[in-house]
């Protein structure tokens, strides 16, 4: 049903936050950081599986599960957010992180997750 997306033959390899050389349709995954599930075991938010919808009103759109139609920097401002949820006292992971710590410890969008999807055995699935 879906097949990976090669980023090598595109220009800017994974590009940058908002500027993705994504096709419309293709699929990838945001993640949060790696102390997310150790933070909050059994959380909803340890990353986000988005479809690229395309460019509205000047900036990229996604949609996921838990974020619709929202920018790039939406999803990894969401991410940072529920990691930042208060944790069990017990925990010894980041009490807190921004943008910048989750994309530099492997968060954030990962290129190398990209999906096409073949539009003719979703729309088989009907």
């Amino acid at each position: 049903m879906a097949k990976a997306t090669d980023f090598s033959s595109r220009p800017g390899a994974a590009g940058t936050i908002g500027h993705r050389p994504v096709k419309v349709g293709e699929w990838f995954y945001f993640k949060n950081h790696p102390q997310y599930p150790s933070k909050h075991p059994g959380g909803s938010w340890q990353g986000e599986n988005a479809i690229y919808l395309g460019v509205s009103g000047g900036q990229q759109k996604w949609s996921g599960f838990g974020a619709d139609d929202v920018t790039e920097r939406y999803m990894l401002n969401k991410l940072v957010q529920f990691y930042n949820r208060p944790a069990p006292s017990w925990h010894c992971t980041p009490q807190r992180i921004t943008i910048d710590t989750l994309i530099a410890d492997g968060g954030g969008f990962q290129a190398t997750t990209g999906k096409q999807l073949n539009i003719s055995e979703v729309q088989a699935l009907k």
